[in-house]
């Protein structure tokens, strides 16, 4: 009976010793939420699109960067202005996609494998904490990436399309009504 005794006080004092993060797997769980629905706002860009985007904007700015216009109206400068700025961020984007979404592969991985380790028990108490704060951190800054970067990109796209015919008119003015030849640029859509 003593032994009974002692083998339930020891494993009374022993689970009592283990720390509950009962808590902080719910607010990883819903972070891995919250991470993933960002990605998929980021993934409906549509990628293909931008190539043939990036592949006009890079044939009209080396027809413009090429020819020889002294001086252009403010509306036209204006319309440029904003044509070369969403081109660049759409560049951008088709640069960044690929390796935003494998950090967010990256960050669920982690997520997944620190709440494991959680309730398993596997995390030393003193240091749970610590990698706790350090996950939600990459997450919460990967988040804000993804969602700024959809909102910038979609942004460049609108811009780029409303500016897109303007563009196309000024370069037939001072092309001989052509449009210069659109071909393929290295750029993928990942």
């Amino acid at each position: 009976f003593i032994f009974l005794l002692t083998l339930v006080w020891i494993l009374q004092t022993a689970c009592s010793r283990l720390p509950t993060y009962e808590k902080h797997i719910k607010e990883l769980d819903s972070l891995k939420i919250v991470l993933n629905q960002a990605a998929d706002n980021f993934k409906q860009i549509d990628s293909l699109s931008c190539v043939d985007y990036y592949n006009q904007y890079y044939a009209y700015t080396q027809f413009i960067n090429k020819s020889s216009v002294d001086t252009i109206n403010k509306i036209d400068a204006e319309n440029l202005q904003v044509f070369y700025k969403s081109g660049n961020t759409i560049k951008e984007y088709l640069n960044i996609r690929n390796v935003s979404l494998q950090k967010v592969k990256t960050i669920n991985s982690q997520l997944i494998n620190l709440t494991r380790d959680l309730k398993s028990g596997a995390i030393k108490s003193e240091d749970a904490i610590t990698f706790i704060n350090a996950e939600n951190q990459n997450a919460i800054t990967c988040i804000t990436d993804l969602k700024t970067n959809t909102t910038i990109t979609q942004q460049a796209i609108d811009n780029f399309n409303k500016t897109l015919l303007s563009t196309e008119l000024f370069i037939k003015n001072h092309n001989q009504n052509n449009l210069p030849v659109i071909t393929k640029q290295n750029i993928h859509a990942n």
